[in-house]
């Protein structure tokens, strides 16, 4: 089964190459495929008689002993409990990862708020010489400027380069936020698929003993 069962049992949500894909964007690693049987439907009990015409009674007793012996039912629970315990350090991973996503947007959102603040401060300069904001001051005028004094002229240099500069890294800022925002919602639906997948397990865990005391053996 190439689908996590737990994705099966609640409408298939994604396919294993979109779970990896997911993983991928969010930088973890992929989630555990799990290759859970479909839960069998639980109407009725075990007509022995039947069961032994369809399988003989030979074979139907040998299978009756088998799953009686206390060695095979815990190595059928002992199998669910161990995929359960990666299952829920494959959550915390994601969680852990989550931690560190948020942690980065605040610094980046922080950084950009900085940066933004600067360039909207320098950008004064500009306006105090009538040029907008948006656009570098001209030739003309830091000629002019120079003219009349050239530390003036070279101070207004220096400002158009720091602006240059924090323009730049006020983009590179964005995307780097817009990387881990998308980072994050990868990272979120990964975790709804994940604990779907804790749900089905749970299930097989639940109905384990009622189908091992069906069978007169249970726990």
């Amino acid at each position: 089964m190439s689908l996590l069962h737990a994705l099966t049992q609640l409408g298939q949500r994604g396919t294993q190459w979109e779970l990896g894909a997911l993983a991928k964007a969010a930088g973890v690693p992929p989630l555990p495929d799990l290759k859970l049987p479909d839960l069998p439907a639980m109407i009725g009990g075990c007509d022995f008689t039947a069961l032994a015409e369809q399988l003989g009674h030979t074979a139907a007793d040998a299978l009756l002993a088998q799953f009686t012996d206390p060695t095979i039912q815990g190595l059928l629970t002992g199998d669910l409990s161990t995929k359960r315990t990666q299952l829920l350090a494959y959550l915390d991973t994601l969680d852990q990862r989550k931690d560190s996503l948020l942690s980065q947007i605040t610094g980046a959102t922080g950084l950009g708020g900085a940066l933004g603040t600067a360039q909207d401060t320098l950008s004064g300069v500009r306006s105090a010489l009538g040029q907008a904001t948006g656009s570098p001051l001209g030739a003309d005028i830091l000629g002019a400027v120079g003219a009349a004094c050239p530390a003036a002229a070279g101070l207004l240099t220096y400002a158009e380069n720091t602006l240059s500069t924090i323009s730049s890294d006020l983009a590179g800022a964005e995307s780097f936020l817009g990387s881990l925002t998308s980072q994050l919602e990868s990272l979120t639906s990964l975790r709804g698929f994940a604990e779907d997948a804790l749900a089905e397990l749970d299930a097989h865990i639940d109905i384990l003993p009622t189908l091992l005391s069906t069978l007169g053996g249970g726990p």
